[in-house]
């Protein structure tokens, strides 16, 4: 259904998640030219303006293809040029972290190093605090599944949460949906998450902190995408 033809990447659900033992498995292809393939699902009915929370669970594997690509998990329709939307993932340029770009702004969570091979609770939270005030907040957290099992926490003060954003849909898994091999250069095919994704869930509000632990704590096992086809359901 999701990826089911051709020389398409893997993109199925496999073994290995903590919480239900399901995850989809997200597996860029790169061909004899250096070109990349990205496993990227399009959810056209989503958008995310103003306040919102995503809370995901993965396993990464690495960088699709090099560390100054990131791995993007969600691109909630960033729009560069019109510094709206964001996006949310692992961060090479910048040593490896749970990252962001908010509009052209960078917030990325510098207390931490991932390492490839490991689970991680990850979750970021936008708070819009409107044009009267002028001063946003974005909170980023992540929790690595280790012996030390310790929260990571930042929370950056910035006026790049916008109510306006573009409609073109949310992407999961890359920066850009693509039918087909691009060179990574010359388009967005690189930036793409590597791994496994247990679940992922979003919200069109600011979770609070203690909402965003209890979401860790008590995850949703499965990992499901709303079809655009018209049914609330799926």
């Amino acid at each position: 259904l999701l990826r089911e033809r051709g020389l398409s990447p893997p993109l199925l659900f496999a073994g290995g998640g903590k919480y239900g033992n399901l995850s989809a498995r997200f597996e860029p292809l790169t061909n004899e030219l250096g070109q990349v393939y990205p496993p990227a699902i399009m959810v056209s009915n989503l958008q995310l303006p103003s306040s919102s929370t995503i809370v995901t669970r993965f396993f990464w594997d690495g960088f699709a293809f090099s560390a100054s690509y990131p791995g993007w998990i969600i691109n909630n329709n960033l729009d560069w040029n019109g510094n709206r939307g964001w996006m949310f993932g692992v961060r090479g340029d910048v040593g490896n972290r749970l990252g962001m770009y908010v509009g052209q702004t960078n917030i990325y969570l510098d207390t931490y190093t991932m390492v490839t091979g490991k689970w991680y609770d990850a979750a970021a939270v936008l708070t819009d605090n409107g044009p009267s005030n002028g001063i946003d907040t974005v909170e980023l957290y992540l929790w690595p599944n280790e012996p030390s099992s310790k929260l990571y926490y930042k929370k950056t003060f910035t006026t790049a949460v916008t109510n306006s954003i573009p409609t073109s849909g949310a992407i999961i898994g890359s920066e850009s949906f693509q039918s087909g091999y691009t060179s990574p250069s010359t388009s967005n095919s690189g930036k793409s998450f590597k791994g496994l994704i247990n679940h992922l869930a979003v919200w069109n509000r600011a979770l609070s902190y203690a909402e965003v632990t209890e979401a860790f704590g008590y995850p949703h096992n499965r990992f499901q995408i709303g079809l655009n086809n018209n049914s609330l359901t799926d």
